[in-house]
């Protein structure tokens, strides 16, 4: 009766369209009709393409395995969840990381990855700090990391130069544009520890490979998470 008391007086915001979604809800039921998350099935377990029943990684993930050993994501880039990332990360509306987080954390028991020591965000370089006012991964970091009662080390990674828009490049220059972009700073606080590696998007894989290439250097093993990517389901 408490929880419905104070889903009454204090309902959370759905993360699309703001109305109240209801307390320890993400979404409301308006909107959850056009937003599916993605269930555990038959993908890569590091690119999410289709594959045969029975196969753990397509062709692709197996001649250039990533330093990951999983990539959990939530939903496909489009549509309405790309238009609230977009409001989430230019239109000033950085306190939707929580519902954005929520979202995540409900995939990550979904599939079963909860076996991790810290949560480690993708770092921004500071000048795209400076220009954004918060770096969008680290807000859904601690917020995961709270969760599951999980030490959030934000300083683990640091962007140790600038480097273009990813969104502006087409997938070879994204790879050349990342890599050695990324060192630790923190080597002490992930080594030999399980590690879970967050960032908002996962497009080409070029910025999460380079950045878990770089933890794997200490860490005992990484597991990739995003709330969205693009194309999930198709074939790499």
């Amino acid at each position: 009766m408490f929880d419905k008391i104070l889903s009454f007086l204090f309902p959370s915001p759905c993360v699309v369209c703001q109305k109240p979604a209801g307390r320890n809800r993400f979404v409301c039921n308006s909107c959850k009709e056009h937003l599916t998350l993605l269930k555990p099935g038959a993908f890569c377990k590091t690119c999410l393409a289709p594959l045969p029943s029975g196969a753990e990684l397509c062709g692709k993930c197996l001649s250039n395995s990533p330093a990951y050993g999983q990539l959990v994501a939530c939903v496909s880039y489009q549509g309405i969840l790309r238009n609230s990332l977009h409001r989430y990360k230019f239109g000033g509306r950085s306190d939707l990381h929580t519902s954005f987080a929520m979202m995540m954390c409900a995939q990550l028991l979904s599939f079963g990855c909860t076996d991790f020591d810290v949560v480690v965000p993708t770092p921004l370089s500071k000048e795209r700090l400076r220009e954004r006012g918060f770096n969008q991964a680290e807000l859904i970091a601690k917020d995961i990391a709270k969760q599951f009662h999980a030490p959030c080390v934000s300083n683990a990674l640091k962007k140790c130069r600038d480097t273009e828009r990813q969104s502006e490049l087409d997938m070879h220059q994204r790879d050349r544009n990342v890599r050695g972009a990324f060192a630790l700073s923190s080597p002490d606080a992930v080594r030999g520890k399980k590690v879970l590696l967050v960032d908002d998007i996962f497009t080409t894989g070029a910025t999460m490979r380079e950045a878990a290439k770089t933890l794997s250097a200490v860490s005992k093993s990484v597991t990739a998470c995003v709330l969205a990517k693009t194309d999930i389901g198709q074939r790499s």
